[in-house]
């Protein structure tokens, strides 16, 4: 019986050739599906692993304006994505990403639990480019209470769901402002309203 050996070395640089490519296909498949940021194309390409690249931007977002910041990551001891930092005192920041849904282009922020942030940013990744909006627990919380509803996905995964438009808008939510683009006046005023 015949074996084929390949050394460590040729080994390695065909996994990379196989990685490259698999890549590429599913950059094209996302290209396909419409969207031409590639930021955005990056994180549809992470799956799952989109939220921790979202919570790594808004962190990176927050120490551009000139915060301090805390990430825990996926640490399964935290209940809190993020903290900052912001004219001393320290707030807990959820972070939430959705990707357009591939047919109407609305997005759906899901396990929004006010009780576990201060501040909340969302992240669309949509076809045209990644965008971030903040809130403050205090806007928001009765928003959801009266306009969406509690889901239990799981043990350990509950919490509102948001739903958005394409255009990053609802319909409940015109004349207010709800949703901040996430940016250092922004920022400063949502902490001190």
């Amino acid at each position: 019986m015949a074996t084929t050996k390949i050394s460590g070395f040729d080994s390695q640089r065909l996994f990379q050739k196989a990685q490259k490519a698999v890549e590429s296909r599913i950059m094209m498949e996302v290209g396909d599906l419409g969207y031409t940021n590639e930021t955005s194309k990056r994180m549809i390409m992470l799956g799952r692993a989109a939220s921790t690249y979202a919570e790594n931007m808004v962190e990176q977002a927050f120490i551009d304006m000139g915060y301090e910041t805390e990430n825990f990551g996926d640490s399964s001891h935290s209940d809190r994505d993020l903290r900052v930092k912001i004219k001393g005192v320290w707030y807990s920041v959820e972070v939430k990403s959705a990707r357009a849904h591939k047919a109407k282009g609305n997005f759906t922020f899901q396990g929004i639990n006010p009780a576990k942030f201060d501040i909340l940013v969302c992240v669309y990744i949509a076809k045209d480019g990644v965008y971030m909006v903040i809130t403050h627990r205090d806007v928001i919380e009765p928003w959801l209470e009266r306009f969406s509803k509690w889901y239990q996905h799981d043990a350990t995964r509950e919490g509102f769901q948001l739903m958005m438009n394409k255009h990053r808008t609802n319909i409940h939510m015109r004349g207010e402002q709800t949703l901040c683009d996430l940016n250092k006046k922004n920022v400063e005023m949502i902490v001190s309203s």
